[in-house]
């Protein structure tokens, strides 16, 4: 499934979406109940493409950029994911949405769901990151990415991202190139301040 979400990724495309009040961008599609499409780390909504081109059809589709990735803007002070996919909700005007996450979305999703669970109908987690125990060894091209990282070159921290191994995972040759432009066009969530997450 997640080689199949990811691989298909639509790139580019024309900008239909808006801004919640503190800059954060979203589109919506079709109509039906709502379904959110929640993006993984250094990815954005364009990775859930062909997935809402599907279901809109017969579900109100929500695809937004989390803060630090896409079109969305950082408006500054204390934030958090959660808050930010509810802030989308209420300027969207939906009450309950079924959240499909990817990665760091599915994160997301699940911590929504915790804090807020009047406002999820179901949970889609495709690939989620699982909490409470660290890593035993850091992935292959970690340490690459933190040397650039400290550096301050983000725009080499997206390129050896981008060429790790995990990008084995979007086996479809004819996408590989836009997803790996697409991951080293994200890097701002790499350079973000984390004492600013505030959970709710």
């Amino acid at each position: 499934m997640l080689t199949t979400l990811v691989a298909l990724a639509a790139i580019g495309g024309a900008d239909t979406g808006r801004y919640t009040r503190s800059g954060l961008w979203f589109q919506e599609m079709g109509s039906g109940p709502a379904v959110v499409l929640i993006h993984g780390a250094d990815l954005d909504s364009r990775s859930f493409g062909p997935v809402a081109e599907r279901l809109a059809p017969a579900h109100r589709v929500i695809l937004l950029d989390l803060r630090f990735h896409g079109r969305s803007r950082d408006s500054g002070g204390p934030f958090s994911f959660e808050g930010d996919v509810l802030e989308v909700l209420d300027a969207a005007g939906v009450d309950r949405a079924t959240l499909v996450g990817h990665s760091l979305g599915s994160a997301v999703a699940l911590d929504v769901a915790l804090a807020r669970p009047d406002r999820v109908e179901r949970l889609v987690l495709i690939g989620p990151s699982i909490g409470g125990r660290p890593a035993s060894k850091m992935p292959a091209g970690m340490e690459a990415m933190i040397a650039a990282l400290k550096a301050g070159d983000l725009d080499r921290a997206g390129i050896v991202l981008s060429q790790m191994p995990v990008m084995t995972l979007y086996r479809r040759t004819d996408r590989q190139a836009g997803v790996a432009a697409m991951v080293r066009s994200n890097t701002k969530l790499l350079a973000a301040d984390r004492t600013r997450v505030k959970p709710l």
